[in-house]
């Protein structure tokens, strides 16, 4: 849900082309090895990028990365990585779509009409660059990021909900 937004609206500019690219450099305690990862900056299509994610080594799209890792070096278990180059802005801040960079650049608009930010010193962006982005599809982001970003990371993976019905079967 959330990667076909980026690619029809996104992609197309932000891109493999189009990005620049810090490092992050891991130790494993255990082992002693060390990982680099080539880390995009602004990469929204869904081409998959392997990172040093939630105490293990993962792949996620681009795209997942380039706007959720910023915020995840902040966190807890992000222990033994080094980072080389320019970490880029908090794009997307997992439960908090307000105060996350992304969210800020789209500025949303209210059913009354009236802006997030103001719209004079803050243009709505894909419009500034003559795109329109639906509203529904505004909302998709700014969900995704109050949800934590989780529930991309496990749209975009082999993760498979439970789907049956626990009780069933059973008497009271």
């Amino acid at each position: 849900m959330v990667q076909p937004v980026l690619t029809k609206y996104c992609a197309s500019c932000h891109n493999s082309s189009t990005t620049s690219y810090y490092n992050i450099t891991y130790t494993n305690p255990v082992t002693g090895n060390v990982t680099t990862f080539h880390i995009p900056t602004l990469d929204l299509t869904d081409t998959p990028v392997t990172v040093y994610y939630d105490k293990k080594v993962a792949t996620y799209p681009a795209s997942y990365v380039s706007l959720y890792y910023p915020a995840t070096l902040q966190m807890d278990g992000m222990d033994n990585i080094k980072v080389e180059g320019t970490v880029p802005p908090e794009w997307m801040i997992p439960e908090d779509a307000r105060d996350s960079v992304l969210i800020s650049k789209l500025n949303i608009q209210a059913e009354d009409g009236t802006y997030a930010w103001p719209k004079a010193t803050n243009p709505p962006h894909p419009e500034d660059k003559g795109i329109t982005m639906s509203a529904v599809d505004r909302q998709i982001l700014v969900r995704t990021a109050d949800l934590g970003g989780q529930f991309w990371s496990r749209q975009n993976t082999g993760f498979v909900p439970y789907n049956n019905d626990p009780t069933a079967g059973t008497k009271y």
